[in-house]
């Protein structure tokens, strides 16, 4: 018995070895080819909502821009009205000095004669009183005027630095739409491509839809009262075609039907995913209700209208159409309630 007890424990390596190597085995190979065109159809909608992102970055850039240089000319006119008001008030500054230097020989006055700037005659006279009332008020008016004349360039200054922020920003998102649009061409053909070597049967199994059973979309209601009327809306969209970047009202991509389906009711949403995912109110998972955003993925890069009942209705990808699927059919980023 004592002897055996080594080949027991010899035979059971053995045996964990090969469950190792054939677990290995599994997990290395080949990914079948709905796994393959599932994987494709994932990054191309990636990098189609990465095109959306880049499009909605390029015009806040550009508004930016515009923005600041529209602000650039309202503060050089303002600089420039300030200038004049500054230089028509230098000649009754100059008639002061003029005045008291033939009317008076008060030490005070000479102090302002000899003062080197407005400044230094304002602050000398209002210490000796040298001066009427009127005079400190040409004074001061002066003052205000070169102040005004100073922030007004400031302002122009500060603002031509932002509508340069704003070029550089705008020519960056410029820079993001060109390269996401040519790795998307790339995306469409390697997905199209894998599709066309799908067997019909692979191909019919891709496009199936099934409802759930018993399920009647036209009576999901809720506590989100916008969100539901917006999913009764993009319901009667099921059965639409998956296409990238489409917004209806014939065809969608993801992010597409939800934008459509909120654009009828006058509200206007991000148009990517990535944009949903931060805006509308969040909603902790145990409190969802039809209507509300259901964003998926780390990177927010799919979006759905949760429709009731464990359902979400999306437009999944590629060659499927706007259908319902399990509310956990990916991983959940967030839930928004807009």
């Amino acid at each position: 018995m004592r002897g055996s007890r080594p080949v027991r424990g010899t035979a059971a390596v053995v045996l964990s070895t090969a469950l190792i190597a054939g677990l290995g085995s599994a997990a290395n190979a080949a990914p079948t080819p709905l796994g393959q065109l599932r994987k494709l159809a994932r990054e191309a909608e990636r990098t189609s909502e990465q095109i959306h992102q880049a499009n909605d970055t390029l015009k806040r850039a550009k508004r930016d821009q515009v923005s600041a240089e529209k602000a650039i000319v309202k503060a050089n006119k303002a600089a420039a009205i300030a200038e004049r008001k500054r230089a028509r008030m230098q000649g009754p500054l100059n008639n002061i000095a003029s005045i008291n230097l033939r009317n008076t020989q008060n030490v005070g006055v000479m102090s302002v004669l000899m003062a080197e700037s407005p400044q230094e005659i304002l602050d000398q006279s209002r210490s000796e009183a040298a001066l009427t009332q009127t005079t400190l008020n040409i004074l001061v008016d002066y003052e205000n005027a070169m102040n005004a004349a100073s922030q007004a360039k400031k302002s122009a200054v500060d603002n031509r630095a932002k509508a340069i922020e704003a070029q550089a920003k705008a020519r960056k998102a410029q820079a993001d739409l060109d390269k996401a649009r040519i790795a998307m061409r790339k995306r469409i053909a390697s997905v199209q491509g894998e599709f066309a070597s799908l067997p019909p049967n692979l191909r019919n199994e891709w496009k199936s839809v099934k409802l759930p059973e018993g399920f009647d979309p036209k009576i999901a209601f809720g506590a989100n009262i916008l969100g539901n009327k917006a999913l009764q809306i993009a319901m009667t969209r099921i059965g639409s075609p998956y296409v990238w970047g489409a917004t209806g009202p014939n065809a969608f991509d993801c992010s597409g039907l939800v934008y459509w389906a909120y654009r009828q009711l006058g509200i206007v949403l991000p148009r990517a995913s990535q944009g949903m995912a931060v805006g509308g109110l969040a909603v902790p998972e145990k409190d969802i209700q039809p209507g509300d955003l259901v964003i998926y993925y780390s990177d927010a890069s799919h979006v759905g209208l949760y429709a009731g009942n464990g359902q979400v209705l999306h437009a999944p990808t590629f060659g499927q159409t706007v259908r319902l699927s399990p509310l956990y059919h990916a991983p959940v980023n967030t839930i928004r309630r807009y």
